[in-house]
């Protein structure tokens, strides 16, 4: 007898320690004598009752393989946004090894991107592929849009007012959001408009997106330039027209 038992189909696990257990019983109506002893392939048997019994553990069983998988149920998440993580959520994986057992719920899998060194999925990307040892399998059907980036921290410089001058200085700004090791960059804004001239607090400022730029623009998108605002002074009296309107006695 193997203990622990064999599996279905008199099968060993793998990766399994078993010993096996050798009783010699003799036939009925006869018995062993005192003296009697048992030596089989180097084994000693001891004697148990009426009978003799040997007991040997061999070595673990080799791991077993993977020689196919299979997406069985596809994840509940099928689209992304550019540097999203595939979320396997819901998805249900199938295992076939060697040795003809099943894994019905695998997931001893690795994920692979489709664009070789990315550890992410890209823009445009439709699958990803699904590895065990030197299997594989696809999840196909994704979808993924460009990621939106935003420029924060830029701000208007606040001035007096000028005749008919709509424009106002800006300085500052951050591109915030893109994933660590692509090349995106952007050429600050440094001019904005208000919709006129007067003097007022807090005036909205009109900014003109800029372009992304660099070898991944592409992945990206850029989110309008909003909630900057600049303060117009009111313009101090010029002297002369001070002096013209200071009544008699100076008051």
């Amino acid at each position: 007898t193997w203990t622990p038992a064999l599996e279905e189909g008199n099968k060993f696990a793998a990766n399994t320690k078993y010993t096996a257990t050798i009783t010699v019983t003799p036939e009925q109506y006869y018995s062993f004598g005192n003296g009697a002893n048992i030596t089989y392939a180097g084994l000693t048997f001891e004697k148990s009752g009426g009978n003799f019994v040997a007991t040997k553990t061999f070595p673990a069983t080799a791991s077993k393989s993977v020689t196919a998988l299979e997406v069985t149920q596809k994840p509940t998440k099928t689209a992304y946004t550019h540097g999203d993580k595939l979320d396997t959520k819901g998805m249900v994986v199938k295992a076939t090894f060697d040795d003809g057992s099943e894994e019905a719920n695998y997931t001893g899998y690795t994920v692979v991107y489709q664009t070789e060194g990315k550890a992410y999925l890209k823009k445009g990307d439709t699958t990803v592929t699904l590895k065990a040892e030197k299997q594989t399998t696809q999840v196909t059907d994704l979808t993924v849009k460009a990621k939106e980036l935003e420029i924060t921290e830029l701000t208007a410089v606040d001035r007096d007012y000028e005749e008919g001058n709509t424009t106002v200085a800006l300085t500052g700004g951050e591109l915030v959001g893109v994933i660590e090791g692509e090349n995106v960059t952007v050429t600050m804004p440094t001019e904005g408009k208000v919709a006129d001239a007067n003097a007022a607090e807090l005036k909205p400022v009109t900014v003109e997106k800029p372009t992304l730029e660099g070898a991944d623009a592409g992945n990206y998108t850029l989110k309008d330039i909003s909630d900057v605002v600049v303060t117009i002074e009111s313009a101090p009296i010029p002297a002369d027209v001070k002096a013209a309107i200071t009544p008699y006695g100076g008051e």
